[in-house]
């Protein structure tokens, strides 16, 4: 599957009242706007913003449909990345935060892209595909260690993370997902 695929029909939003909020909050947003969506994504809606001028962000809104009062918060998401950044240089910087409904349909945010490989449910085939123990192992280090990267400039007490904002963040999420991810790679070796 492409990172980057047509909006599906049901996750469409006015893109011209978009771009026209956009202007004069982004740099370059004042060119004509093409907008895509990344596909994989199980939960927020993500999509690319591609400017004639040349520069690109991702917008990031919640799912459709009743969300449950708490989750998908983008407010949150927003005020993370936007200090996350400071100390992490491979997170995203949020740009823009609108919670005018109007909009989109929704509260959103806007941060800078960031290239690279998106790992999802397999090992990408520039990792070795899974097959390759070697580079299993290395990409489970560079996994652990970029965690280790993310978390070290900030305080963990008490089962959260506290990311110099007043909204902790649990570990247990990030203990969770390491852990699935970390059997899931030790399966797949084991399966050989």
């Amino acid at each position: 599957m492409p990172d980057v695929i047509e909006v599906r029909p049901e996750e469409r939003f006015d893109e011209d009242r978009l771009h026209a909020y956009l202007q004069g909050r982004l740099e370059g947003a004042e060119s004509r706007l093409v907008v895509r969506q990344f596909g994989g994504g199980r939960a927020n809606l993500t999509y690319l913003l591609e400017f004639a001028s040349g520069h690109e962000y991702v917008l990031r809104r919640p799912p459709l449909g009743p969300v449950a009062p708490g989750a998908h918060d983008m407010g949150r998401e927003y005020r993370v990345l936007s200090r996350l950044w400071e100390a992490f240089d491979k997170a995203p910087r949020a740009l823009v935060f609108c919670d005018d409904s109007s909009v989109i349909g929704a509260p959103f945010f806007v941060m800078e892209r960031k290239d690279g490989v998106v790992v999802r449910e397999q090992v990408p085939d520039v990792f070795g595909a899974g097959g390759d123990t070697k580079a299993n192992a290395a990409l489970s280090r560079v996994v652990v260690e970029t965690l280790g990267d993310a978390l070290a400039p900030y305080e963990v007490e008490k089962g959260t993370i506290r990311f110099q904002l007043d909204e902790p963040v649990p570990v247990k999420l990030i203990a969770s997902i390491a852990k699935v991810r970390a059997r899931e790679a030790v399966g797949k070796v084991g399966k050989r």
